[in-house]
């Protein structure tokens, strides 16, 4: 249930096992089909019962040995109930947040005790492992209270473990004494069985991670909450600080979190954001003026310091395969491992990062690209509050906050969070287009602090001077860029090409669906698995690599951007710096991207669509003509200046000396 710290204050959670996407999908997927009649309470009496049956299961166990497959059944109802009580209060916002608090914890305490006492009734452990097995559990749990009277943070799961994974461990450990019964052997003047020696590598992996936990926590509040001593005169760090400064000019340390790319590096083709975050990478790398810090998220929820020749390298070789798409399964595989390593190491280096950064004459500016972190902004809060930071957000857009429902349930809220980290923490909040400026400056309430906001388009990873080149595809075909959501409305535009195909037969041009499929999307994906009328009409190439894609989009007849929202266009600046017309919503962000370029309609208006793309069919078309003329008065828009804009604030901040920018990051 929602979890609240003694008295008013809510506490947030941290989960972070390894099965919590998946745990995610299937709860997100059970709650709205709920009957309207249940309530948290009725969960959670559900998993108390799911307790119950495991704990009778175990008991019957020692005698019909089937009854193991009933403990795990037991354990499943007890997962249902445990895992959808509080998120039911949450999708129906209902939380009784100190009420769902005490009595969530205190029966998972009732539920852990009375599978434990199934357990060693079962004949197949010995009682008094079960028993210490159930006190080392205790101490995490009792750890993660103290941590949430301490920190603000209630964390469920340790070392990628938690309840759910826990369950899953004892469901296997069920099948496994079914079908491999264990039989005694002589130990240590003792008999004992390979199910005893699970229980005491349960009870030393729990103690293992109370004392790591305890020493990790023990030395951090040590230095965030340090003697108090006296201070007399200047603190030495100032004085340090003068004498750096009299020796001559500091540079300014950048602080860049590339978590985002560390976590998806392994993909083909990389998202919008991705995309940005790998230019930023790019662009510090190849820039002099400052002195560049890796920084990304450990497993613990605190940053790490990044190895910057390692990461250099790496952000080298991932930039040239997403531009070619292509790889070897070598190269894929030697990727991925360079990945792990790193993210191996990062808990090594939290220090160390804390270390570099108090270690610096003055306050470094930390740039988080990929909003990866915002919704849980007590790293961040910390790291400002010791070392004084300055802090550069990217907003990306505010779509999800103003339309939830084209996200899936949860994601609104989640959108409202890093909003609020936002406002609360950042020095400068950088926008890619004035109307998600605008969007986010509304959210501003009075009294509330406001950062700066800096509107900052992104720039082209191309040269647009060598890709106006004209081509006269053998078909005529249209092309749809984005991740297929709600928003992009592909629904539309495939009940256009519907139309398009009864009214044109073989006559019909091709449509071109570039990019994967994402969320809250069934009905599109029902269109393009099973339509009759689109087949051979329509291709959902899904991801492509950047060169493919520019060859794709080089010779379409014109890009389709039927959106609802946008924060900026991306794929609108790629086309027309192609040289390829465009259609599009009539949407602030897109004018700001194309200006008085592209063709601009509702994004409903079904006869307008239709008469357009009817139109363009024919490349020599006055409309499509008509829009080819205005594309030489546009100017795509550029990294260098973006980067330009970047560079100037993080001067303002670090007061750092001018240095030049790299003229193009090549994504």
């Amino acid at each position: 249930m929602a979890l609240s710290e003694t008295g008013n204050h809510p506490l947030s959670r941290d989960v972070g096992g390894i099965l919590r996407p998946l745990e995610l999908s299937a709860v997100n997927w059970l709650i709205p089909r709920l009957p309207s009649s249940a309530v948290p309470d009725h969960l959670t009496i559900v998993g108390a019962l799911g307790a119950l049956v495991a704990f009778f299961g175990y008991v019957l166990a020692g005698k019909y040995p089937v009854a193991l497959w009933l403990a795990s059944f037991g354990l499943a109802i007890n997962w249902f109930g445990d895992s959808l009580d509080g998120g039911l209060a949450r999708f129906r916002g209902i939380e009784r947040e100190r009420y769902g608090f005490y009595l969530d914890q205190g029966v998972d305490t009732l539920e852990q005790a009375l599978i434990a006492a199934g357990m060693s009734l079962s004949g197949y452990f010995r009682p008094e492992l079960i028993y210490a097995g159930l006190a080392a559990l205790f101490m995490v749990s009792m750890l993660g209270l103290i941590r949430a009277r301490v920190d603000g943070t209630f964390q469920i799961s340790y070392w990628g473990i938690g309840l759910t994974e826990i369950r899953c461990i004892f469901a296997a450990v069920n099948a496994t004494l079914f079908f491999v019964p264990p039989v005694p052997f002589p130990f240590l003047g003792t008999t004992a069985s390979y199910a005893d020696m699970l229980a005491c590598l349960w009870i030393a992996g729990n103690i293992l991670i109370f004392v790591t936990t305890a020493v990790s926590d023990v030395r951090r509040l040590a230095w965030e909450d340090p003697p108090k001593r006296p201070v007399v005169g200047r603190a030495p760090r100032y004085f340090a600080r003068a004498q750096d400064e009299a020796r001559g000019p500091v540079r300014t340390t950048v602080v860049l979190d590339i978590s985002r790319i560390l976590l998806e590096a392994g993909r083909t083709t990389p998202t919008g954001i991705l995309r940005v975050e790998l230019a930023y990478a790019q662009h510090f790398i190849e820039c002099e003026a400052y002195d560049l810090v890796f920084t990304a998220m450990s497993c613990s929820r605190r940053f790490a310091l990044v190895n910057t020749r390692t990461m250099t390298s790496l952000v080298r070789d991932i930039g040239r395969l997403w531009r070619s798409g292509k790889r070897s399964r070598f190269e894929a595989w030697r990727l991925r491992l360079r990945m792990v390593r790193i993210h191996a190491t990062l808990p090594l280096r939290v220090n160390a990062l804390r270390r570099v950064l108090r270690a610096l004459p003055r306050p470094a500016v930390f740039i988080i690209v990929s909003q990866a972190h915002l919704h849980k902004p007590k790293a961040m809060r910390r790291l400002k509050k010791h070392t004084g930071l300055r802090l550069m957000f990217f907003i990306h857009d505010i779509i999800p906050s103003l339309y939830p429902e084209f996200d899936t349930p949860g994601w609104g809220e989640r959108t409202d969070n890093r909003l609020a980290a936002a406002r609360a923490l950042a020095d400068v909040v950088l926008v890619n287009s004035a109307d998600s400026g605008a969007a986010f400056e509304a959210t501003h309430r009075a009294g509330q602090r406001a950062p700066r906001i800096i509107v900052a388009p992104l720039g082209i990873s191309f040269d647009p001077a060598e890709s106006r080149r004209p081509l006269k595809p053998k078909e005529a075909y249209f092309v749809v860029i984005g991740t297929i959501e709600p928003k992009k409305n592909h629904f539309f535009l495939l009940s256009v090409w519907r139309q398009l195909r009864l009214e044109l037969g073989h006559r019909t041009p091709r449509l071109i669906v570039i990019g994967s499929r994402g969320w809250e999307n069934e009905n599109v994906v029902d269109l393009l698995d099973r339509s009759r009328l689109l087949k051979g009409v329509v291709e959902e190439r899904g991801e492509v690599a950047d060169e493919r894609l520019r060859e794709i989009l080089s010779g379409a007849r014109a890009l389709l951007l039927a959106s609802f929202a946008e924060g900026y266009g991306l794929p609108l600046a790629e086309a027309l710096a192609h040289g390829v017309p465009a259609i599009c919503s009539d949407l602030p962000a897109l004018r700001e991207v194309g200006g008085e370029i592209p063709e601009y309609l509702d994004p409903l208006d079904g006869p307008g669509w239709r008469h357009a793309i009817m139109e363009y069919i024919d490349p020599d078309s006055p409309r499509r003509v008509a829009q080819i003329e205005r594309l030489k008065g546009w100017s795509p828009p550029r990294w260098a200046d973006h980067f330009a804009a970047i560079d100037a604030q993080i001067e303002r901040l670090g007061v750092g000396p001018a240095g030049r920018p790299s003229e193009r990051p090549t994504a």
